[in-house]
Protein backbone atom coordinates (compact mmCIF):
# COMPACT_ATOMS: atom_id res chain seq x y z
CA UNK A 1 0.00 0.00 0.00
CA UNK A 2 1.34 3.42 -0.94
CA UNK A 3 2.06 5.87 1.90
CA UNK A 4 -0.74 8.36 2.50
CA UNK A 5 1.12 10.50 5.07
CA UNK A 6 4.56 11.99 5.59
CA UNK A 7 7.16 12.17 8.33
CA UNK A 8 8.61 15.60 8.99
CA UNK A 9 12.38 15.76 9.54
CA UNK A 10 14.98 16.63 10.81
CA UNK A 11 13.54 18.92 13.51
CA UNK A 12 10.98 18.36 16.27
CA UNK A 13 9.33 21.77 16.02
CA UNK A 14 7.99 22.83 12.65
CA UNK A 15 9.92 25.75 11.19
CA UNK A 16 7.17 26.94 8.83
CA UNK A 17 3.45 26.53 9.52
CA UNK A 18 2.59 27.35 5.89
CA UNK A 19 4.66 24.31 4.86
CA UNK A 20 2.64 22.11 7.22
CA UNK A 21 -0.67 23.40 5.89
CA UNK A 22 0.52 22.97 2.30
CA UNK A 23 1.57 19.40 3.03
CA UNK A 24 -1.88 18.63 4.41
CA UNK A 25 -3.37 19.50 1.02
CA UNK A 26 -1.48 16.49 -0.35
CA UNK A 27 -1.22 14.08 2.59
CA UNK A 28 -3.66 12.78 5.18
CA UNK A 29 -1.36 13.48 8.13
CA UNK A 30 2.01 15.01 8.95
CA UNK A 31 3.95 12.98 11.52
CA UNK A 32 6.98 14.03 13.53
CA UNK A 33 9.27 12.31 16.03
CA UNK A 34 8.76 13.57 19.59
CA UNK A 35 10.87 11.92 22.31
CA UNK A 36 9.19 10.69 25.49
CA UNK A 37 8.95 13.50 28.03
CA UNK A 38 9.68 16.30 25.56
CA UNK A 39 7.05 19.02 25.11
CA UNK A 40 7.42 20.78 21.73
CA UNK A 41 7.26 24.55 21.61
CA UNK A 42 4.38 24.69 19.13
CA UNK A 43 2.54 27.65 17.70
CA UNK A 44 -1.23 27.99 18.14
CA UNK A 45 -1.72 26.85 14.53
CA UNK A 46 0.24 23.63 15.10
CA UNK A 47 -1.66 22.98 18.34
CA UNK A 48 -4.91 23.40 16.39
CA UNK A 49 -3.75 20.92 13.74
CA UNK A 50 -2.88 18.44 16.48
CA UNK A 51 -6.35 18.89 17.97
CA UNK A 52 -7.83 18.18 14.52
CA UNK A 53 -5.69 14.98 14.34
CA UNK A 54 -3.87 16.24 11.25
CA UNK A 55 -0.47 16.49 12.92
CA UNK A 56 0.56 13.40 14.87
CA UNK A 57 3.50 12.68 17.15
CA UNK A 58 5.53 9.47 16.94
CA UNK A 59 7.01 7.96 20.08
CA UNK A 60 10.07 5.85 19.37
CA UNK A 61 10.40 2.24 20.49
CA UNK A 62 13.43 -0.04 20.91
CA UNK A 63 13.30 -1.28 17.31
CA UNK A 64 13.44 2.30 15.99
CA UNK A 65 16.57 3.04 18.02
CA UNK A 66 18.24 -0.33 17.40
CA UNK A 67 17.74 -0.27 13.62
CA UNK A 68 18.89 3.35 13.43
CA UNK A 69 22.02 2.60 15.42
CA UNK A 70 22.86 -0.38 13.19
CA UNK A 71 22.39 1.55 9.95
CA UNK A 72 24.14 4.68 11.21
CA UNK A 73 27.21 2.77 12.37
CA UNK A 74 27.41 0.93 9.04
CA UNK A 75 27.22 4.26 7.19
CA UNK A 76 29.90 5.84 9.40
CA UNK A 77 32.19 2.87 8.85
CA UNK A 78 31.67 3.08 5.08
CA UNK A 79 32.42 6.79 4.82
CA UNK A 80 35.00 6.86 7.64
CA UNK A 81 32.93 9.41 9.57
CA UNK A 82 33.19 12.04 6.81
CA UNK A 83 29.64 13.35 6.71
CA UNK A 84 28.76 15.52 3.67
CA UNK A 85 29.38 19.25 3.91
CA UNK A 86 25.69 20.00 3.34
CA UNK A 87 24.97 19.05 6.93
CA UNK A 88 27.32 21.56 8.54
CA UNK A 89 25.24 24.71 8.10
CA UNK A 90 22.64 23.74 10.70
CA UNK A 91 22.93 24.94 14.31
CA UNK A 92 21.41 21.67 15.51
CA UNK A 93 24.12 19.79 17.37
CA UNK A 94 22.31 17.87 20.09
CA UNK A 95 20.14 14.77 20.24
CA UNK A 96 17.48 13.90 22.80
CA UNK A 97 18.45 10.77 24.79
CA UNK A 98 15.13 9.14 23.89
CA UNK A 99 16.30 8.93 20.26
CA UNK A 100 19.53 7.04 20.95
CA UNK A 101 20.34 3.36 21.33
CA UNK A 102 22.88 2.80 24.13
CA UNK A 103 25.22 1.00 21.71
CA UNK A 104 26.00 4.35 20.09
CA UNK A 105 27.92 5.69 23.09
CA UNK A 106 30.95 3.30 22.88
CA UNK A 107 31.28 4.26 19.22
CA UNK A 108 31.31 7.95 20.13
CA UNK A 109 34.01 7.27 22.72
CA UNK A 110 36.23 6.04 19.88
CA UNK A 111 35.74 8.81 17.35
CA UNK A 112 35.96 12.07 19.28
CA UNK A 113 34.53 14.62 21.63
CA UNK A 114 30.98 14.68 22.89
CA UNK A 115 29.29 15.54 26.14
CA UNK A 116 25.97 15.04 27.87
CA UNK A 117 24.38 18.09 29.47
CA UNK A 118 22.43 18.33 32.72
CA UNK A 119 19.22 17.41 30.89
CA UNK A 120 20.95 14.33 29.40
CA UNK A 121 20.87 15.67 25.84
CA UNK A 122 23.78 14.39 23.79
CA UNK A 123 25.99 17.10 22.24
CA UNK A 124 28.30 16.16 19.39
CA UNK A 125 29.53 17.50 16.08
CA UNK A 126 26.90 19.04 13.86
CA UNK A 127 27.69 16.64 11.02
CA UNK A 128 27.23 13.54 13.15
CA UNK A 129 24.13 14.86 14.90
CA UNK A 130 22.39 15.65 11.62
CA UNK A 131 23.61 12.42 10.03
CA UNK A 132 22.11 10.42 12.87
CA UNK A 133 18.79 12.28 12.59
CA UNK A 134 18.67 11.53 8.86
CA UNK A 135 19.11 7.83 9.51
CA UNK A 136 16.50 7.93 12.28
CA UNK A 137 13.94 9.55 9.98
CA UNK A 138 14.64 6.94 7.28
CA UNK A 139 14.14 4.04 9.70
CA UNK A 140 11.00 5.46 11.30
CA UNK A 141 9.43 6.25 7.91
CA UNK A 142 10.23 2.81 6.54
CA UNK A 143 8.83 0.93 9.55
CA UNK A 144 5.59 2.95 9.48
CA UNK A 145 5.22 3.16 5.69
CA UNK A 146 5.53 6.93 5.53
CA UNK A 147 7.06 9.24 2.99
CA UNK A 148 9.35 11.94 4.34
CA UNK A 149 9.13 15.69 3.93
CA UNK A 150 11.12 18.70 5.08
CA UNK A 151 11.06 22.48 4.90
CA UNK A 152 14.81 22.59 5.56
CA UNK A 153 16.61 23.40 2.30
CA UNK A 154 19.90 21.87 3.43
CA UNK A 155 18.16 18.68 4.52
CA UNK A 156 16.26 18.46 1.23
CA UNK A 157 19.45 18.97 -0.80
CA UNK A 158 21.49 16.31 0.97
CA UNK A 159 18.68 13.74 1.27
CA UNK A 160 19.73 11.67 -1.80
CA UNK A 161 23.11 11.02 -0.17
CA UNK A 162 21.42 9.18 2.69
CA UNK A 163 18.75 7.54 0.56
CA UNK A 164 21.54 5.90 -1.44
CA UNK A 165 23.73 5.17 1.60
CA UNK A 166 26.56 7.35 0.29
CA UNK A 167 26.82 5.49 -3.02
CA UNK A 168 27.98 8.63 -4.81
CA UNK A 169 31.13 9.12 -6.85
CA UNK A 170 33.40 12.14 -7.11
CA UNK A 171 32.06 13.40 -10.44
CA UNK A 172 28.97 15.46 -11.15
CA UNK A 173 27.97 13.07 -13.94
CA UNK A 174 29.07 9.53 -14.67
CA UNK A 175 28.06 8.20 -18.12
CA UNK A 176 28.43 4.62 -16.83
CA UNK A 177 25.99 5.09 -13.93
CA UNK A 178 22.78 3.07 -13.90
CA UNK A 179 20.73 6.11 -12.95
CA UNK A 180 20.78 9.79 -12.06
CA UNK A 181 19.05 12.02 -9.53
CA UNK A 182 17.08 15.02 -10.67
CA UNK A 183 14.67 17.49 -9.08
CA UNK A 184 11.37 18.72 -10.42
CA UNK A 185 9.85 21.93 -9.06
CA UNK A 186 6.13 22.58 -9.49
CA UNK A 187 5.13 26.20 -8.99
CA UNK A 188 1.80 27.86 -8.23
CA UNK A 189 0.08 24.74 -6.88
CA UNK A 190 -0.35 25.89 -3.27
CA UNK A 191 -2.16 29.18 -2.49
CA UNK A 192 0.38 31.85 -1.53
CA UNK A 193 -1.61 32.90 1.55
CA UNK A 194 -2.19 29.39 2.90
CA UNK A 195 -0.34 30.31 6.09
CA UNK A 196 -3.19 32.68 6.91
CA UNK A 197 -5.89 30.00 6.58
CA UNK A 198 -7.29 28.90 9.93
CA UNK A 199 -6.06 25.54 11.19
CA UNK A 200 -9.36 24.93 12.97
CA UNK A 201 -12.25 23.17 11.28
CA UNK A 202 -15.23 25.51 10.81
CA UNK A 203 -18.00 25.23 13.37
CA UNK A 204 -21.49 24.09 12.25
CA UNK A 205 -22.69 27.69 12.52
CA UNK A 206 -19.87 28.87 10.21
CA UNK A 207 -20.69 26.07 7.73
CA UNK A 208 -24.27 27.13 7.48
Amino acid sequence: MKPDSILYYPHIEFQNVAWVKSSLLLWNHVYRIVPEGYVPNDSDDIKALIDEDLVRNIKLDDKDREDTCDEFLRLCDKIENHMPAGLISSDEDRIHPGKIDNRLYPYLDLIGDYFIDENKWLHLSKELARGYMFKLSQVVARIRNLNRGTDDLDAWSINPYFCENANFGEFLQDPTAKGFFCSVTLEDIVPQNIGEVSARAPSPQEDS
